[in-house]
């Protein structure tokens, strides 16, 4: 395995792994994503900042190894493909500010509207403004504009303001 490992630092290649855990290790200060037990291969958290942490064990990423250390047999690495792409525009509950408009990505898409991610863990059900143009090709993974008008006991509800290239 190590031998598979030193060819992708090498090369810059990416490897296929399932995150096996999230926790502290005795190695680091932070808390990182382990994706193998020999060697330890470790992600640190802030690679995988989209969903709780609790959230990603299970899931398939792919990594690249940055860093062999032989002697205590680990790896650290970072993520080349995630397993998601949305971004937020806001790190939690606290920074919603009604009626402000915000970029974001579309995470499920339906006839009237869409879900889009806010913060990790929380989506905004947002419904496409009557200007919206529905012929403009809409997708799940489409960057918008959009605004959160109401918050109802922590469900966000706002409307997509414009389509974004």
């Amino acid at each position: 395995m190590i031998n598979k490992l030193k060819k992708a630092l090498d090369n810059q290649e990416s490897i296929k792994a399932t995150v096996l855990m999230y926790g502290e290790t005795d190695f680091f200060e932070e808390e990182v994503f382990i994706l193998g037990d020999n060697p330890l291969i470790c992600i640190p958290k802030k690679e995988l900042q989209y969903l709780n942490p609790i959230d990603y064990i299970g899931k398939s990423v792919e990594y690249i190894p940055v860093e062999i250390n032989e002697e205590k047999n680990i790896v650290i690495g970072k993520i080349s493909k995630g397993i998601n792409p949305y971004m937020y525009p806001l790190e939690n509950e606290e920074d919603i500010k009604l009626d402000t408009e915000m970029e974001g990505v579309i995470r499920d898409l339906f006839p009237t509207g869409c879900f889009i991610p806010i913060f990790p863990g929380k989506d905004a059900l947002c419904y496409f403004s009557q200007h919206i143009n529905k012929n403009i090709d809409i997708e799940e993974g489409s960057k918008v504009l959009f605004t959160i008008n109401k918050n109802c006991d922590g469900k966000f509800r706002g409307k997509v303001v414009e389509i974004l290239k």
